[in-house]
């Protein structure tokens, strides 16, 4: 027996010492197998919760900035938004400025639905411009005399998201004949188990990526539960480009626009994107000096293997997915995930269930379940590119 010297940690015990989950157990077999989005899941922070329906809340900070309907003079002492939405948020007080003109302008009443009245012109040597349509203004600060009252606060709710866990489960059955009889192709129970998990596995898969929030009751009565996947969940950040200009084809320059002004417009610097061969193909068409074979940060013994494609907005960690390649369609597909905005919440991880079959049958009934779904803290973090297969 070997000697260990100083503090154990899991890493120094031998792989049969610990009844690994079974979830894990499947991604260490497979790093680089059909369930890449799960094997990512499985390094980031998992969290158990109490309750098959989970909630959180989403604030984005107001940018302060509206548009101007119609054209307005120098000396007005009114504008006008396109849409009162965007006036929720400017109060008396605030100095707001045009970004073509320059001038600096300040708020002196409660805007009424689509109208604030100002003065004109304020700043040292400020003077009022003509104003255009579509005019961009947005808040350059606020400005209080000495010894004022305390001004309106400028205060913005939370939204509420709404996600569900699923109950996944794929049995292994296999006859009492069966387990005592030699085959060829080795045990049938420890081959119909492994199919089972990879089974599962892909069910949990295609579920975080392709399912649809929603609460049903089932056959027996009792709720019914589909988590929300990552695809069906984003609205913010799509692309789709059977509707360009040029049907379904995509510049370098314009790729590199979408990804600074929309991709990495929020979250981390470094994130990760799910492609079809063909989006791979075309990108490694398309700039070949930006790619380096990458380790993903905290792979550790998953050995998950990506591919950097590097941008000025940031950093891809770019993954062909193979079941992009099963479905047709999902080839021309580029899922950008901020895997700091995702979670795996569970009411049960990944077991392995033994003996479910009933007293008089005469083999084996096991199964593996998992009671999960996929938590999406950020939506506009996340970006989606479809029908991509071409480029200029």
């Amino acid at each position: 027996m070997a000697a260990l010297l100083g503090m154990l940690g899991t890493g120094d015990f031998p792989a049969d010492h610990r009844p690994e989950n079974w979830r894990e157990k499947f991604l260490l077999l497979e790093p680089n197998g059909s369930a890449p989005l799960t094997a990512m899941l499985a390094m980031l922070a998992s969290e158990s919760t109490d309750d098959p329906v989970y909630h959180n809340f989403r604030k984005d900070l107001p940018g302060f900035t509206f548009l101007h309907s119609g054209s307005a003079l120098a000396a007005a002492t009114t504008l006008v938004a396109v849409s009162s939405d965007d006036l929720s948020f400017f109060r008396a007080g605030m100095l707001i400025r045009n970004y073509r003109t320059g001038e600096v302008i300040k708020v002196t009443s409660k805007p009424t639905p689509t109208t604030l009245t100002v003065t004109r012109g304020v700043g040292q040597g400020g003077t009022g411009q003509a104003i255009n349509a579509n005019d961009v203004f947005f808040m350059v600060g606020n400005s209080n005399p000495e010894g004022g009252d305390t001004p309106e606060a400028v205060q913005h709710n939370a939204a509420s998201t709404t996600n569900h866990c699923q109950i996944f489960r794929d049995p292994v059955k296999v006859t009492r004949t069966a387990m005592q009889t030699n085959f060829r192709t080795g045990d049938q129970y420890k081959e119909k188990a492994r199919d089972s998990l990879k089974h599962h596995m892909m069910a949990m898969e295609r579920a975080f990526l392709w399912g649809r929030y929603d609460s049903i009751t089932g056959s027996n009565g009792e709720p019914e539960r589909y988590t929300g996947g990552l695809i069906s969940a984003l609205s913010t950040n799509v692309l789709d480009l059977a509707a360009a200009a040029t049907p379904n084809t995509l510049t370098e320059q314009d790729f590199d626009a979408f990804l600074a002004q929309y991709a990495f417009a929020y979250g981390s610097s470094s994130k990760l994107a799910i492609v079809g061969w063909r989006v791979a193909d075309l990108l490694q068409r398309m700039a070949k000096d930006r790619w380096q074979i990458a380790m993903m940060n905290g792979a550790g013994s998953y050995g998950i293997t990506f591919t950097a494609y590097d941008t000025f907005a940031g950093r891809l960690m770019v993954k062909t997915h193979p079941m992009f390649r099963q479905i047709s369609g999902a080839e021309d597909m580029m899922l950008i995930v901020d895997t700091a905005d995702l979670r795996y919440r569970y009411v049960q991880d990944t077991v392995l269930l033994k003996d479910r079959q009933s007293p008089g049958i005469d083999g084996v009934v096991d199964e593996y379940l998992t009671e999960c779904g996929l938590e999406l803290l950020q939506e506009k973090t996340h970006a989606l590119i479809l029908g991509w297969q071409q480029v200029a």
